[in-house]
């Protein structure tokens, strides 16, 4: 078995090659602070490999361009973050907090407002609200928006259909408005401080990774795993822990995150968001699905 190479590669940089037990077909991944890794199966050399990289050269450079310009802005953000008055923060958001819930008759037990990394907010089984502080620097529209749903939650625990229904009488298109707020990611806003955004960022979270999965060199063309295309699916199922009623992809136990990976590792196998459905039923019952 060969010792894992680096080897630099002209307009890529630095990239890893080495033997996988685990990798039935030759696949990259980009991880941003990570760079290039090939993981390349004990049948296949790393000179087939070193091809297949300079084959794929051209996606390689557009993906790395694409992370290197989003661990910028990140950076970018991440300062503006740190500008954040915790103080005024926290009576901002209570305060809406509070307005919002009289005006339209919810209650709820004990609210904190924290700088989350995975979280806008949250709502336990106690009625207790979470709100990440960072809220602060996105429109007023989708701060609403987030106060509302934990809001809901303090009455129905799960994203059913009549989580929904009943998120929709208090912010009409409640389903379009999430999914303007996934753009933004979780933890790093665009709608920075009066509405001006930033540039196309955290389409996918922080980390990107990006896998390509080959019928060893000169295959069809790449499967591309990001971020979003496991929270497609795990927004779908239910975090079947059962000491939560928390939606798999909002869930932050142990089991959620395994889940979560499990999916990422199918998807770049080429499976269809089907087959892992028909996986994760047969391992879990239908417990799993939301309701």
């Amino acid at each position: 078995m060969d010792k894992p190479l680096t080897i630099q590669v002209n307009g890529i940089g630095p990239v890893l090659i080495e033997h996988s037990r685990r990798a039935k077909r030759v696949s990259i991944s980009i991880k941003a602070s990570q760079g290039v890794r090939v993981a390349v199966p004990f049948r296949v050399s790393f000179n087939k490999a070193l091809e297949f990289v300079q084959l794929k050269k051209p996606w390689l450079q557009k993906h790395l361009t694409i992370i290197t310009r989003r661990e910028t802005e990140n950076r970018t953000l991440a300062d503006l973050s740190a500008t954040i008055d915790r103080v005024k923060a926290k009576k901002h958001l209570t305060g809406r907090l509070n307005r919002l819930a009289k005006e339209h008759g919810f209650t709820f037990n004990k609210v904190s407002i924290r700088s989350q990394k995975t979280r806008w907010g949250s709502c336990s089984r106690n009625n207790n609200i979470s709100l990440n502080m960072k809220l602060v620097l996105l429109s007023e529209v989708l701060v609403d928006y987030v106060i509302l749903h934990e809001l809901v939650h303090t009455r129905i625990h799960h994203h059913s259909k009549d989580f929904w229904l009943e998120l929709d009488k208090y912010v009409g298109n409640s389903k379009a408005t999430a999914s303007r707020l996934r753009k933004y990611g979780y933890s790093l806003p665009m709608d920075i401080l009066g509405g001006n955004m930033l540039s196309n960022l955290a389409r996918t979270i922080i980390v990107l990774v990006i896998i390509i999965v080959p019928l060893i060199v000169g295959c069809s063309s790449p499967t591309t795993v990001s971020a979003r295309d496991i929270q497609n699916i795990s927004s779908k199922l239910n975090c079947p822990c059962g000491a939560c009623t928390e939606v798999l992809s909002d869930c932050e136990c142990d089991q959620a995150a395994e889940l979560t990976d499990l999916i990422g590792k199918r998807l770049s196998r080429g499976e269809s968001e089907q087959q892992i459905v028909q996986f994760l039923a047969e391992q879990y019952g239908q417990r799993i699905f939301v309701q």
